[in-house]
Parts: C-alpha cells; structure tokens; sequence
C-alpha cells in the first residue's frame, strides 16, 4: 500500500497509510535497538507486530511482542515501545480518533 505521507518520531519512521476524522493507521518502521519515547495521547492505540521484537512500557508494565501479537493503549496511558530483538522492526498502529496532529506534520 502507498503512503499518504511520512512522519519522522524521534528516531521512528512513520508511514501513514489511511486518515480519517475517526481513526489513522500507520506503519512504523523501527532499526535494531530504536525506542520511541515515553508519551501519552488523547488517542486509544492499537499496535500488530508485523516484523521484530518489542518490549511496549504500557502505564508501568513491561511486555514483551513478537511478530503476530497485538498490544492495546487506552487513552492517556504512558507507553514506548522498544525494538529489542537483533533485527529491525515493523509495527501496524490503528490510532483512533485520527492523529490529526501527525497528519499537519506529513511530508
């Protein structure tokens, strides 16, 4: 699938593949070791490991995702995701509602 635009997130590379007023889904494209800084965000987040292996920090637990396994965010909730495996990684994100201020920053 063709991208609407990139997203640069520290040091995650950002696919946007759909937008809408109600929800966007991203691909993330993550190297051996890259971890997206602790945040939260009005946003309830859904993420699908295509590729790699993660440790997500969600609201203080540690978990550990490989290729095939989904993680839920709630709103509001601190979380980061680490690549920690020895190959780089690829996450499917469903974000909803839209993440308005990810699409401003589209390239």
């Amino acid at each position: 699938m063709k991208a609407l635009g990139h997203v640069k997130f520290g040091t995650i590379n950002i696919d946007i593949l759909a937008n809408s007023d109600k929800a966007t889904v991203a691909e993330l494209h993550f190297e051996a070791g890259d971890r997206a800084s602790t945040h939260m965000h009005e946003h309830e987040e859904f993420n699908y490991v295509v590729k790699g292996e993660f440790d997500c920090l969600c609201d203080g637990e540690t978990k550990r995702l490989r290729a095939g396994d989904v993680v839920k965010v709630v709103s509001n909730q601190n979380h980061n995701l680490h690549c920690v495996g020895p190959e780089n990684g690829v996450i499917v994100t469903f974000w909803t509602p839209s993440r308005r201020d990810l699409i401003e920053k589209m390239q």
